[in-house]
């Protein structure tokens, strides 16, 4: 029996950081496997030339959408297995409508998401980053200002916009600090919520109750500009704000304003452009922390992501169903 054929698209570069040399035996034990030898993305319209003799695909950050004219080529397609997060970018109404199974290494990125969203948190709180560059810059060794405003993690009232994989890997980290937990996730149950050992509330009671609000939810026109001036107003003052999400759910402008009264505390791992141009105030504002979107890169999680991906594929054409399917009627709700 020939074994199934199955295509990698990621190209060389990322392919190298993404399969370990482990994932890529199995992957070859099971399947012919034919890879991107591009050092470039293909383009919808290179995929539909090669598409048809593939029963499964693997694709990964900057891999092209899966256009009608890909799907009707891809006739013996059963599986789209994406070695990173959010599918939303590359999968089509045609890729639902044929029942192709999608799936998504998403859980294997929370985790370092998570961590890093906890880390800003604990930056924000205690001002180390403002006490580095004073010392470094200027040999200041603390101010009275700065030692008067630092603060625990622990007891605090911590809000989570977003029960996601990261939103719900963030709220385990927070275990060992004795946190109250609040959570804002339309999508959420109470049953879920009590299972997380949280607390489910409106947007509006989450900003005014929150000594610090963690942003775990996608992009999605609901979310778009979800924080916008009147919801920053509604948190407290010398709150802090996370966003470890995405740009677009924070209206930048009005978080702007906010900042620059020396009101709140921001520490941004995305945003609106990414990255902020040269002249953008944020770079100059001491009360933000700003990193190049780094949130969900870690050499350990990249392999778990890679591995996570082909054992997608091995279990779908197996006739399994596998661990981490997209459920693609949710598809407008999730990243």
């Amino acid at each position: 029996m020939d074994k199934p054929r199955v295509l990698v698209l990621p190209p060389p570069s990322l392919y190298q950081v993404l399969f370990s040399r482990q994932t890529e035996e199995r992957l070859s034990r099971f399947a012919r496997v034919t890879r991107n030898e591009q050092d470039k993305n293909l383009s919808s319209e290179e995929l539909a030339q090669i598409i048809e003799s593939f029963d499964g695909a693997i694709t990964s950050w900057g891999s092209p959408r899966f256009t009608d004219e890909v799907v009707e080529k891809a006739g013996k397609l059963k599986v789209i297995a994406h070695a990173a997060g959010s599918v939303k970018r590359f999968i089509s109404q045609a890729v639902i409508e044929r029942g192709i199974v999608v799936t998504s290494a998403a859980i294997a990125i929370a985790v370092p998401v998570a961590e890093h969203c906890l880390g800003l948190v604990l930056a924000s709180l205690r001002n180390t980053v403002r006490h580095n560059n004073l010392f470094k810059e200027k040999g200041v060794w603390g101010t009275p200002e700065l030692r008067e405003k630092s603060r625990s993690i622990h007891g605090k009232k911590v809000g989570v916009i977003g029960a996601s994989f990261t939103g719900r890997e963030f709220i385990k980290l927070l275990a060992p600090f004795d946190c109250q937990v609040l959570v804002f996730d339309p999508h959420l149950s109470e049953e879920d919520a009590q299972g997380l050992g949280v607390k489910c509330v409106s947007l509006e009671e989450l900003l005014r109750a929150s000594d610090i609000a963690a942003l775990h939810a996608p992009l999605t026109s609901e979310t778009q500009g979800m924080l916008g001036a009147r919801e920053l107003a509604l948190m407290k003052d010398d709150a802090v704000l996370v966003n470890t999400a995405r740009g677009k759910i924070i209206d930048h402008q009005a978080l702007l304003a906010e900042l620059k009264k020396g009101r709140l505390r921001a520490a941004l791992d995305v945003t609106d452009p990414e990255p902020l141009p040269q002249d953008s105030p944020f770079r100059k504002l001491d009360n933000v922390i700003i990193t190049p979107h780094i949130a969900g890169f870690s050499p350990v999680s990249r392999v778990a992501v890679g591995r996570m991906a082909a054992q997608s594929v091995i279990d779908v054409l197996s006739g399994r169903r596998p661990i981490n399917q997209v459920d693609l009627k949710r598809l407008s709700i999730i990243a």
